[in-house]
């Protein structure tokens, strides 16, 4: 704009003195007039300015509209009854003949199986058999069209869904991690925790010893989304976070897809100490992270096609 801004009182001072030279205009209209063409060029640039201003703006008012678009979780049911509270946690976990669609296609189908208290249960299959779906529902993002899922007896649906997630730690193969030092990382699941339980939790998760030997030690920040440590210290830090945090369900969602099998080898002895005493989820593709489950779940377009304990898998593959 600023180019044609200069160009365009050019032409104008070039007319204005050949007018002047021809006797058509005097000094005084030549001064009046560029006064006047500086006037209307400073509005329309003003113009131009706000409409570029005006982009992000219709940007956010998208994302916006997007965001209040959203269904709201409710703390009631459909019945305006308030959502029920468990006293406690026991950790049993039962889907009975559990089917859910995203569309018209089922993406599960009769599913049903329980997990014990402390019990570490493996859900294998290729991708887009229904693996993660089943978390999902048990985490109540959805809930589903036909079956029920129960926690300790009591029906998921009318449990309080804050309360449910408080109970659940995640281990997932999309480690996300914040421009921060390694301690606040740690701290993500239990802010309030002190040095010496991040300590703790960071010895669990085998990590200590590369910690303190970076120059800040904990207060080492790590960039964003940990651009600075590699796929095995960034998981052992989720470990570390899951193991701070303390929950009595676990969730373990492909933590070792996005890691070679010498770095899954060392990382398998922190997940089988962080899996002891809890009610797990192991969402694998790998049998080979299978074998620190207590059992196994086969799954196949969206059913079980096999369930054992993981020798009794593998003599059947």
């Amino acid at each position: 704009m600023d180019g044609i801004q200069f160009m365009l009182m050019m032409a104008v001072m070039w007319v204005g003195v050949y007018e002047i030279q021809r006797g058509a205009m005097t000094m005084g209209d030549f001064v009046a007039f560029l006064g006047y063409v500086l006037i209307m060029t400073g509005a329309v640039y003003s113009l131009f300015t706000t409409y570029q201003s005006f982009q992000p703006m219709l940007a956010s008012m998208d994302r916006l509209k997007e965001l209040f678009s959203m269904v709201p979780e409710f703390e009631r049911d459909k019945d305006a009854r308030k959502l029920y509270v468990p006293e406690a946690f026991i950790g049993r976990v039962k889907f009975d003949k559990v089917s859910f669609a995203y569309g018209k296609e089922p993406v599960l189908k009769n599913i049903s199986f329980e997990v014990l208290p402390g019990e570490a249960v493996a859900l294998v299959g290729p991708s887009g058999v229904g693996k993660t779906t089943m978390i999902n529902l048990l985490l109540k993002l959805y809930i589903p069209q036909s079956g029920a899922i129960y926690l300790d007896g009591v029906n998921l649906k009318g449990i309080d869904h804050v309360w449910l997630r408080r109970q659940i730690g995640v281990v997932s193969q999309e480690i996300f991690l914040f421009n921060d030092t390694i301690e606040n990382n740690i701290k993500y699941g239990k802010p309030n925790a002190g040095h010496d339980e991040v300590v703790a939790a960071a010895r669990k998760a085998q990590i200590h010893d590369f910690i303190m030997g970076l120059p800040d030690g904990y207060n080492t920040v790590i960039g964003e989304r940990g651009t600075k440590l590699s796929v095995g210290q960034r998981q052992r830090i989720s470990i570390a976070r899951a193991f701070l945090k303390d929950s009595p369900l676990l969730i373990l969602d492909e933590p070792t897809s996005a890691i070679d099998v010498e770095t899954e080898r060392s990382i398998k002895e922190s997940l089988s100490n962080l899996v002891k005493g809890r009610t797990t989820f192991i969402i694998t593709y790998r049998m080979s992270l299978a074998d620190i489950a207590d059992k196994v779940v086969g799954i196949v377009d969206g059913s079980i096609a096999r369930a054992g304990t993981n020798q009794e898998i593998l003599k059947t593959v």
